[in-house]
């Protein structure tokens, strides 16, 4: 027995002689009189309040029930939703928020058009319906019928005045008529400038815009096919973006910003005087208050399911929440938090619904850690068109009876690539993708194993079941895998609706990188592969989980002090790029530098017609914007000659010769004109002359020098 968290006696080792049935718990009254068995407690009413009941099939320890009377206390030490799963007593910090900018609601759309997150809830108009299943394989989507007039209201006011936000969505159009609008989000107070806010169809190309301020995308959508779209507006640098599938469609300079003070928001619908309502199905609506980054959203697009077990064995860390089901499967020590365990013939751990593996020809990738315990043969990644393993079914990873990785997909016949033996009790990180144009690729530890070069995948058509551990059945699609259970570990499960890079894989591999390139609480979040450098000053980090050269101090990023009181200049200088202790890559004309808050160097690297990036960490350089050869297409630059970077790592670059500015976000391979019109010169509001110089204080607008007309 434990009061608040103490334990104040116990019977010492006994029986529990159980009826050996199914049986009723009843809280605060026994429902009857004496006979049954009480001893001391005198049976009848209970008065007062109760809260937060549960019944453990297991015997809880004297940590985990002091844990419990704890105030926020939690599993993973973060009060991020899951503060009363308090079973393992971590202590409760103040939560890293995800989106730190700003709050997010979010319309999951099952059977409701409920905010759970916000409470900005929504009302049907015209009765629309929900469906099953959701882009999720499990839940709902709404169906809205154009025809019926039906959409979403949500009369609760959300101000988007001069501020960024991004709404993202699945949808999936039923019918596409050129000329015809089809409303997804809109905010209406009037049909004036900037006074309208809408993200819609038009025909079959997508639309932002607050009125007389838009953008459209320049890619045309089919009906009858799911696609996740996002619209973002940023407001510091007045940017509508359009994105299909997680990759940027569009964007647009000198935006907004919205004006509109009131006014319900419309999901499914769009107003200019008339209802425009969307036709088909809609499903897993998010708001965010900022302008999400473009890792993010290729994340949240591509990123199906994700499983690292580190928030208990069946939650989905990715955005879809597509939750677990273990069976004779246990939690245990994984190579990243914990893993599973597979210890039993029986042992496996299924994931349901996923539409994208039931597609023909759809990109995936899969990846995983693995520690096998045994040799010989055994099934890793087993999919079926059915949840006991039957029905259209392969083995998408195994060993082959020889103890040997293999990767496999179907193509009317199994098409597969053989990898190396695998030693056991070894954690080993295993990858597959797949394409049209590389077929199967199979990576082992962050290489590159193999390919079976061009191929089909002849999927099942309907919604697919992942199996992990065991197939679960016999008969089904293999070659060279030798199907039954596999012994062992297995960790950080995550699958893909598309085909990840080879420096995507290999992100996994490494230690402590992150996808924001910081190492604040996602270090096990590398699905872009950033490496990891020293954070902001004034961030949150953790002394024994971020980088070597993060100055952390109770919890915070120290300020980067590279000089102290009366320091004077030392009388020799040293060579940091170009010729002398770093000849990595050669200079031509170099200047103007820029520095970003993390002491990374940017070299504009004039007479070669690109930008290079030296990290503060003394990593290689790299070639970041132009591709050494003077052009004008978007991939290259001719004469730079200005740079500066913002807070976010994104460059702008004053392209001398092509009278323009180049705005480049970090990994991209191509830049994005921001001001002036490539390759005409001229003194027009929309032109440039030669610009040489350019100036980012990251929140008013950027100021540009011409070098002939002498203006700014």
């Amino acid at each position: 027995l434990y009061v608040n968290g103490v334990s104040v006696g116990s019977t010492a080792a006994q029986n529990n002689a159980a009826p050996s049935a199914v049986v009723t718990l009843t809280l605060g009254n026994s429902l009857s009189g004496g006979e049954c068995n009480s001893q001391s407690i005198v049976t009848g009413p209970f008065y007062g309040y109760l809260d937060e009941f549960r019944v453990y099939s297991r015997e809880l320890s004297a940590t985990e029930v002091y844990a419990l009377s704890k105030d926020k206390t939690c599993i993973d030490e973060i009060m991020d939703g899951d503060e009363t799963d308090i079973d393992c007593g971590g202590s409760c910090p103040v939560c890293t928020v995800a989106y730190s900018n700003g709050t997010y609601s979010f319309w999951p759309m099952d059977n409701s058009a409920v905010d759970i997150i916000s409470g900005l809830n929504g009302e049907g108009v015209n009765s629309p319906t929900y469906v099953t299943p959701g882009i999720t394989g499990s839940g709902y989507s709404l169906r809205l019928i154009s025809s019926s007039n039906q959409y979403i209201t949500i009369s609760t006011y959300q101000s988007f005045v001069s501020t960024s936000f991004t709404v993202e969505m699945w949808i999936y159009p039923t019918t596409l008529s050129s000329g015809t609008s089809y409303g997804l989000f809109n905010q209406y107070q009037s049909l004036t400038t900037d006074h309208n806010l809408y993200v819609c169809l038009y025909g079959g190309n997508l639309k932002m815009g607050f009125w007389s301020d838009d953008v459209v995308s320049g890619t045309t959508l089919s009906a009858n096919t799911w696609y996740h779209v996002a619209f973002v507006y940023d407001y510091s640098s007045r940017t509508q973006i359009i994105y299909i599938n997680g990759v940027q469609d569009i964007s647009r300079n000198s935006a907004g910003p919205y004006l509109g003070t009131s006014g319900t928001i419309s999901i499914g619908n769009y107003y200019d005087g008339i209802d425009h309502t969307f036709d088909g199905y809609i499903d897993q609506v998010t708001l965010y208050m900022n302008a999400k980054n473009a890792s993010d959203i290729l994340s949240d697009a591509t990123l199906s399911t994700w499983h690292s077990f580190d928030c208990g064995i069946s939650y989905d860390s990715g955005s879809n929440k597509i939750n677990g089901t273990a069976n004779n499967v246990i939690l245990a020590s994984g190579r990243v938090g914990q893993g599973l365990s597979f210890s039993l013939w029986s042992s496996y751990y299924q994931l349901c619904g996923f539409p994208i593996l039931g597609t023909s020809n759809h990109p995936y990738s899969i990846s995983l850690w693995i520690q096998r315990t045994s040799t010989g043969g055994g099934t890793l990644v087993h999919v079926s068109s059915q949840t006991d393993g039957k029905g259209w079914c392969t083995d998408f990873l195994g060993f082959s009876s020889s103890g040997q990785i293999v990767s496999a997909s179907w193509d009317d016949v199994t098409r597969e690539v053989v990898g190396p033996f695998l030693s056991t009790n070894v954690w080993t990180h295993v990858a597959t993708t797949f394409s049209t144009m590389n077929g199967v690729r199979l990576y082992v530890n962050g290489s590159l194993i193999g390919s079976t070069g061009t191929m089909a995948y002849v999927a099942s058509g309907t919604l697919n079941t992942v199996t992990l551990g065991n197939p679960l059945v016999s008969g089904c699609a293999t070659k060279s895998i030798v199907s039954g259970t596999f012994y062992g570990y297995l960790d950080e499960f995550r699958l893909y609706s598309r085909e990840l890079s080879v420096r995507e894989v290999s992100a996994f591999t490494k230690d402590k990188t992150c996808f924001d390139g910081i190492m604040d609480g996602d270090e096990t979040d590398i699905d872009c592969g950033g490496s990891c450098v020293t954070c902001v000053a004034g961030q949150n980090c953790t002394l024994t989980k971020d980088c070597d050269n993060v100055q952390c101090t109770n919890g915070t990023c120290a300020t980067y002090n590279t000089l102290i009181d009366n320091a004077v200049w030392s009388s020799t200088g040293e060579t940091v790029a170009g010729t002398g202790s770093n000849t990595t890559l050669t200079l031509n004309g170099p200047g103007p530098i820029v520095f970003d808050l993390n002491n990374n160097l940017y070299v504009n690297d004039y007479g070669n017609h690109r930008v290079i990036f030296y990290p503060s960490n003394g990593a290689t350089p790299a070639v970041i914007a132009g591709n050494g050869t003077a052009g004008s297409e978007m991939n290259q630059l001719n004469s730079p000659n200005g740079i500066d970077v913002d807070n976010n790592g994104t460059l702008y670059i004053a392209d001398q010769y092509n009278h323009r500015i180049q705005q480049w976000f970090p990994g991209a391979s191509n830049g994005t004109t921001v001001a002036g019109i490539t390759g005409s010169s001229g003194s027009n509001l929309n032109q440039l002359n030669y610009v040489v110089k350019l100036c980012d204080n990251t929140i008013d607008p950027y100021y540009e020098s011409t070098e002939y007309p002498e203006e700014v």
